[in-house]
């Protein structure tokens, strides 16, 4: 699909495309990894592996981005999505379970809807670029701030105790193409979460 898109495209349209972290191959930890290393390690996985053969397609060209996505949340996810998942236990005055601790780099939706505008008014010269936050996180810390927010405090669990392999990348290039960049600190986005997902589950309680 990728590659019809860029033969079709007008000459003069410029292109922006969602990498993935999973480039960098998930079967290893990855900390604050560098755009510069994409294709050191080939990922075990199929959709890394595509992820990667496309970046390397697009590397040298002036007329397509592609922004890296290490882990986003926000409104209207899937309620298995960590974030989602720990609000609405929180909501419901359930436990929430973590199978296994990790650590990511969770971008508030807000925030990727922000960067992308601003690509596309100020298309930079840098054509993969990662988009994370500055600070990493866990889900257990995920966990302990959805869960300041209920009526009643819910009980954490964690199955495994060993921490699962990292999950970040190095936002390096994203400061440097975007100065004036902002990130929503865990604290506000989790809480917007849990607002939105309260009210949704108020309308669906109605119906």
């Amino acid at each position: 699909m990728v590659e019809n898109i860029l033969e079709y495209k007008k000459s003069n349209a410029k292109v922006i495309l969602f990498g993935s972290g999973a480039m960098y191959d998930k079967s290893r930890p990855l900390c604050k990894v560098k755009e510069e290393t994409i294709g050191e390690v080939i990922p075990k996985d199929l959709y890394g592996k595509s992820k990667m053969i496309i970046a390397g397609m697009i590397k040298n060209r002036r007329d397509v981005l592609m922004l890296n996505i290490f882990a986003c949340y926000g409104y209207g996810e899937k309620e298995s999505r960590f974030p989602s998942y720990a609000v609405n236990q929180v909501i419901k005055g359930e436990d929430i379970i973590i199978n296994q601790d990790v650590v990511f780099d969770y971008l508030f939706v807000e925030d990727m809807q922000r960067i992308v505008s601003y690509f596309m008014e100020h298309f930079p010269q840098t054509n993969i670029i990662n988009i994370t936050p500055s600070s990493s996180t866990s889900l257990g810390e995920i966990a302990r701030i959805a869960n300041t927010l209920g009526e009643k405090r819910v009980n954490i669990f964690v199955a495994k105790e060993e921490m699962n392999n990292e999950y970040t990348g190095d936002n390096t290039l994203l400061l440097k193409n975007y100065p004036a960049c902002k990130f929503t600190s865990l604290e506000e986005g989790i809480k917007k979460l849990y607002e939105y997902n309260k009210d949704s589950l108020k309308e669906v309680v109605k119906l």
